[in-house]
């Protein structure tokens, strides 16, 4: 919608997030005293999934169909915050 190529976006989420979630586990550690090891376990797993098929399902999809993809996901997300704050 804002004119940038999908798979350019998708690499600028994807470099975005990685300050955000480290700084987000530094403030998990300073405000609950300690770390479960569970948590930052699944994450991390999660992430090595997510690092080897994330980049190549975005090689092999077509650019319309990941900015189709992109703005389906983002109303998804919307609308489930909003259904969040009333409900």
């Amino acid at each position: 919608m804002g004119g940038v190529n999908p798979k350019l976006s998708i690499a600028t989420t994807t470099y975005a997030e990685v300050p955000i979630c480290g700084l987000a586990f530094v403030f998990w550690i300073i405000f609950n005293g300690g770390i479960n090891y569970i948590y930052p376990l699944t994450m991390c797993i999660g992430a090595a999934i997510g690092a080897f098929i994330g980049p190549w399902v975005t090689f092999k999809m077509k650019t319309e169909k990941i900015r189709k993809l992109i703005g389906v996901l983002a109303m998804i997300s919307g609308i489930w915050c909003i259904a969040k704050i009333f409900v």
